[in-house]
C-alpha cells in the first residue's frame, strides 16, 4: 500500500526529531521548491539522474512530472524507513538504501560519464566540510560533459563556501527561489569552472558571429 502524503510528512517529522543533522528540515519539500529543482536538472538529454536523499519523494515525483522517464532516474535514501516509503511509492524506480557517498562509488562504476545531473536534498549545511567535499568530488566523478550538481538551501548564500569550491574546481550559481516553501529556500547549480569558462566563450563568439552577420 502507498503511503498517504500526511503519514509520510508525519514519518519524515519523526525521522528528524531522531536525527535533525541528516534531515535537515522539519518538513519535506514542498511542491514549488521540488519542482524547482526539478526544472534546473538535466532532465531531457538523455543521461541519468541521480537524486540524494529522496526523503518521502516530493522532489522524485517532480522529476518524473518533468518528463524524467523513470529508468533514468535512481534515487539514494540512507534512512530505511524514508526507503521503504519510497520503495512502496515509486516500485518502478530503482532506490538504493546506502550512503550518498558510498552509493556515489557505487554507481560510478556502472555509470561513469551517463549521469546529466545529481540532485541533491541533503542538508549540506548542517555537514562537516570534509563531508560536503568528499561528496562532491564523488558526484562530479560521476557526472559526464557538461554535468551538474544541484541543491537547495534554507541560507541566503552558497551551502558551499567559494573557498572549497574553488579547491574543487567548481563554480555555483543561485538558479531560483522557492518563496512559499516552508522555510524558503533557493535552489543552486554547481558545475565545473573549465565547463563554465567555455560556454560563456562559446556564447560570447555566438553573439559575436550574430552582430557580424548582421552588419
Amino acid at each position: 500500500m502507498k503511503p498517504t502524503r500526511s503519514r509520510a510528512n508525519w514519518l519524515f517529522f519523526r525521522q528528524w526529531l531522531r536525527n535533525p543533522f541528516s534531515i535537515g528540515a522539519v518538513m519535506p519539500s514542498g511542491r514549488e521548491l521540488a519542482n524547482a529543482m526539478a526544472e534546473a536538472s538535466d532532465s531531457d538529454s538523455g543521461r541519468f539522474v541521480v537524486e540524494l536523499g529522496g526523503g518521502t519523494g516530493n522532489i522524485t515525483q517532480a522529476l518524473l512530472d518533468s518528463g524524467l522517464p523513470a529508468e533514468r532516474l535512481i534515487v539514494i535514501e540512507r534512512d530505511r524507513r524514508l526507503y521503504r516509503v519510497l520503495a512502496a511509492r515509486f516500485p518502478e524506480i530503482r532506490i538504493l538504501n546506502m550512503d550518498a557517498v558510498q552509493a556515489l562509488e557505487v554507481l560510478n562504476e556502472e555509470c561513469h560519464g551517463k549521469v546529466g545531473s545529481v540532485v541533491s536534498g541533503l542538508p549540506l549545511l548542517s555537514m562537516p566540510p570534509e563531508f560536503q567535499e568528499q561528496l562532491l568530488a564523488e558526484s562530479f566523478k560521476l557526472l559526464g560533459k557538461n554535468g551538474d550538481f544541484i541543491q537547495f538551501t534554507y541560507g541566503p548564500v552558497s551551502p558551499v563556501s567559494q573557498r572549497r569550491l574553488g579547491k574543487l574546481g567548481l563554480r555555483a550559481q543561485k538558479v531560483s527561489r522557492a518563496r512559499l516553501n516552508i522555510p524558503p529556500a533557493s535552489v543552486w547549480r554547481f558545475v565545473r569552472i573549465s565547463e563554465w569558462l567555455q560556454a560563456t566563450r562559446d556564447a560570447a563568439q555566438r553573439k559575436q558571429n550574430r552582430a557580424a552577420n548582421a552588419a
